[in-house]
C-alpha cells in the first residue's frame, strides 16, 4: 500500500521536517515510479541538510536513472566523502557502486574504480561489487581475473540475471563457447525480455554449430528490440551461412540503415566492421531499405 505510505509520509512532514521522513517518502515515490517526485524530495532534504550523506546517494542514483550521469557523479563522489581518506574507506556500499558504475564506463579510469572497489569493507559479501570488479578486469583484458570475480558473484547470488549475462559474454571472450551458452541461457531464462542476452546467446549456439536454434534467438532479441543493428548484422550471417541469400540481405540492409543513424564518434567493434565487410563481399549489392520498415527473416 505505497499510496497510503506516502499519504502518511507526507502528513508527517506537514507535523514536522524531520530527515528521516524524508528519506523515507523519496523511497516511497522510487518505489512508484515517480522519479520526478523522488528527485524533488531529496533535493529539498539536501537544502536543509547539505552535506548528507544518504541524501547524496539517493539523489545520485535517481540522477543515474534518468540518465544524468554528470549531476549523477557529482552527488556520488559527495557521498564517498569529501577527502581522499573517506573516499577510500567505501563504506557508502550504494554510493560506491553507483559511481563506479559511472567511473568503469570510461577505460582511463577503471584502476579509480578499482582502488575503491578493493578498499570496500562489503566486498566479501556483496555480488554488486564482485560484478563490478570483474567487468573492470574486463575492461582492461583480463579475462581469467574477470571470469573469476564473476563467478564469485555468481556464488553468492546465484539468480542474478545480470552476472550470468556478464559471466556470459566473458566466456564468449574466452572462447569457452559451451559455458558461454550455459549461463547466457540461464541470463535469458531469468530475465526473457532483455535482448541483449538474446542475441549473445545466439552468437554462442552459433558458434556451438546449432544454427536452426541461433536464427531463433535472434529473432527473439529482434522482437524485443528492433532497433538493435548488432543483432541485424549477426542474423544476417547465420542467414548467409545458412543459404539463405535474400533474408540475408533484408537484415543487412537493416544493418546498414541503423548503423548510419548513430553518433558517427563512436568507436566501432572491430569484429563487427570486419563482419559486415566479409557479408558485403559474400552478398554482393544490398538493396536499401524502406524507411522505417521492419524485415521479417525468410
Amino acid at each position: 500500500r505505497l499510496e497510503a505510505a506516502q499519504e502518511c509520509f507526507e502528513a508527517a512532514l506537514g507535523a514536522e521536517r524531520h530527515d528521516a521522513t524524508m528519506a523515507q517518502l523519496g523511497k516511497v515515490h522510487e518505489r512508484l515510479g515517480n522519479y520526478e517526485a523522488a528527485l524533488k524530495v531529496y533535493r529539498d532534504a539536501l537544502a536543509s541538510s547539505p552535506g548528507h550523506a544518504e541524501f547524496e546517494t539517493s539523489l545520485g542514483l535517481v540522477l543515474l536513472r534518468l540518465g544524468d550521469s554528470a549531476e549523477a557523479l557529482d552527488h556520488l563522489s559527495k557521498a564517498l566523502g569529501a577527502d581522499e581518506k573517506a573516499a577510500a574507506c567505501c563504506g557508502n556500499s550504494r554510493a560506491l557502486l553507483g559511481w563506479g558504475s559511472i567511473t568503469q564506463d570510461s577505460l582511463e579510469r577503471v584502476d579509480s574504480a578499482l582502488a575503491k572497489y578493493r578498499a570496500a569493507p562489503e566486498r566479501a559479501r556483496s555480488f554488486q561489487l564482485w560484478n563490478n570488479v570483474g567487468m573492470c578486469y574486463l575492461a582492461k583484458g583480463q579475462l581469467v581475473a574477470s571470469a573469476a570475480c564473476l563467478r564469485k558473484a555468481l556464488y553468492l547470488s546465484p539468480l542474478e540475471w545480470i552476472v550470468s549475462y556478464n559471466l556470459g559474454l566473458v566466456h564468449l571472450k574466452m572462447g569457452l563457447d559451451a559455458s558461454a551458452f550455459h549461463h547466457l541461457h540461464a541470463a535469458v531464462n531469468l530475465k526473457p525480455d532483455f535482448p541483449a542476452s538474446c542475441t549473445f546467446l545466439a552468437v554462442a549456439l552459433t558458434r556451438l554449430g546449432d544454427s536452426a536454434n541461433a536464427k531463433l534467438a535472434y529473432e527473439k532479441a529482434l522482437a524485443l528490440d528492433p532497433s538493435d543493428h548488432v543483432a541485424h548484422l549477426n542474423l544476417s550471417a547465420a542467414l548467409a551461412n545458412a543459404g539463405d541469400a535474400d533474408g540475408a540481405r533484408a537484415h543487412l540492409a537493416d544493418f546498414e540503415r541503423l548503423f548510419k543513424s548513430l553518433d558517427k564518434d563512436l568507436d566501432h567493434d572491430e569484429e563487427l566492421l570486419a563482419t559486415r565487410a566479409a557479408l558485403r563481399r559474400k552478398l554482393g549489392s544490398v538493396p536499401p531499405p524502406t524507411a522505417g520498415a521492419k524485415s521479417e527473416s525468410k
